[in-house]
């Protein structure tokens, strides 16, 4: 009991008790190995949602009030006639809110749930205002025709960035989008991934020595930072094979993952290559903090760091995985190919 409130309370004070009222015995204040979180004990674990569709899931992102959009789309091979899509939902049901006007729609970030971007083939990039999807202008390419929008990141939503093909980055300022005109940037870098903290602390990250994607397993991992003034190339270990997206938890702390299982971790002053156990393509990271970050790829392989090493955890699907996203350390979800859609929460 809480001297100060009368209030009970399970394991330590301050912790609220479950709805019933009763304490368990254990760890947290909960029974047995589950987890006390909001004043509800479970068992946290992977858990396949339905997504009402069997289109190739690209990338996913989740509001704070837990509102969950992914995109991608239905891109025949051998056609040049896809066609992108958006789903939104949470826990429950999910719908297509809009096709975006993209034949196949890879990256997707958002300031809130009435403020999102997506890219994808053909170099457009759509504004989502809670209503409708507009297109907003992107200026054309200066490495030939338009390229593919591989991923967007932002500090807030008058600075959101985005990749794309051949080795370039546009910028929105709050009204448009402006080419990123820079040596590092136009060079024989390929930019598949962007993150960082804050407008003045952007990485980019992707692979060197070739032109266009799709890249194979002698590509070198390769990685650019800009400092609210310039860019500039930040050496990425010899043995890092090319990089798909990056995470950061802080200014000191990020991470990149790509080809061959390769992950690597930024300490503030270089990247540093860590074992990832598997040699599976990697394409997404995210963590609720810098000792709790989830990794996922190729042939549902998931990899759970706990602020020592990487473990696998069973995802229950061997799709192939791309994106991984959430809020909290219990509220988190990852998408892939066939639809595949998983929830991360207690049981």
């Amino acid at each position: 009991v809480d001297t100060q409130s009368s209030t009970k309370h399970c394991g330590a004070c301050g912790v609220a008790a479950p709805a019933n009222g009763v304490c368990n015995a254990g760890v947290s204040g909960c029974a047995g190995n589950t987890t006390l979180v909001n004043g509800v004990c479970g068992t946290p674990q992977w858990r396949q949602v339905s997504s009402g569709t069997t289109d190739a899931l690209q990338s996913v992102w989740q509001a704070a009030n837990g509102t969950v959009f992914a995109a991608g789309g239905n891109f025949p091979q051998g056609s040049s006639n896809g066609v992108g899509k958006v789903l939104r939902g949470s826990g429950g049901a999910f719908s297509i809110i809009s096709t975006t006007g993209q034949t196949f729609s890879l990256g997707i970030w958002g300031a809130s749930d009435a403020e999102l971007w997506c890219g994808g083939y053909g170099g457009t990039i759509q504004r989502w205002n809670g209503t409708g999807w507009a297109a907003t202008p992107v200026p054309n390419a200066t490495r030939g025709a338009a390229k593919e929008i591989n991923s967007l990141w932002g500090s807030s939503s008058t600075d959101v960035w985005a990749t794309r093909g051949a080795g370039e980055i546009v910028r929105w300022n709050g009204s448009q989008w402006l080419n990123q005109a820079d040596p590092v940037i136009n060079s024989t870098n390929g930019w598949l991934g962007i993150g960082g903290t804050s407008s003045s602390d952007v990485w980019s990250v992707g692979y060197y020595n070739r032109g266009v994607p799709p890249f194979d397993n002698t590509t070198q991992g390769s990685s650019a930072h800009w400092n609210g003034a310039v860019w500039s190339q930040v050496a990425m270990p010899t043995t890092a094979s090319g990089l798909f997206t990056t995470w950061f938890a802080a200014p000191n702390d990020g991470w990149a993952v790509g080809l061959e299982g390769t992950i690597v971790r930024w300490n503030g002053t270089a990247w540093l290559k860590v074992a990832s156990g598997t040699t599976e393509k990697l394409q997404g990271v995210w963590g609720p903090s810098a000792n709790d970050v989830w990794v996922v790829g190729d042939n549902g392989v998931m990899l759970h760091w706990n602020g020592t090493a990487f473990s696998e955890v069973p995802s229950g699907t061997t799709q192939w995985l791309h994106s991984v996203r959430g809020i909290s350390a219990y509220d988190i979800w990852a998408v892939g190919e066939a639809g595949t859609l998983l929830h991360y929460a207690l049981q």
